[in-house]
């Protein structure tokens, strides 16, 4: 298991997390130009299993959903385990 992510991190410059986070968070924000889509919709389509996860993320990337402020975001990060 260490050996493939020393593997995985030499190919692609990242942790196995930061991969998949960061394909999730690219994924989301895609997702995020489609009005008629929730931001709930949003982050269990990204592999968040709440909203809470997909906030933290967005909030560190200062990506904000169109219909939200700041002060609505939970503190808790939820993800699903892969």
């Amino acid at each position: 298991s260490k050996q493939l992510g020393r593997i995985f991190k030499q190919q692609t410059g990242a942790s196995v997390f930061s991969y998949i986070a960061n394909a999730k968070i690219k994924y989301s924000k895609r997702l995020l130009l489609n009005e008629r889509i929730s931001i709930k919709e949003i982050s269990l389509m990204s592999g968040f299993e709440n909203e809470s996860g997909l906030y933290l993320f967005l909030k560190e990337d200062a990506v904000f959903h169109r219909d939200y402020s700041e002060k609505d975001m939970p503190k808790k990060v939820i993800c699903k385990s892969y």
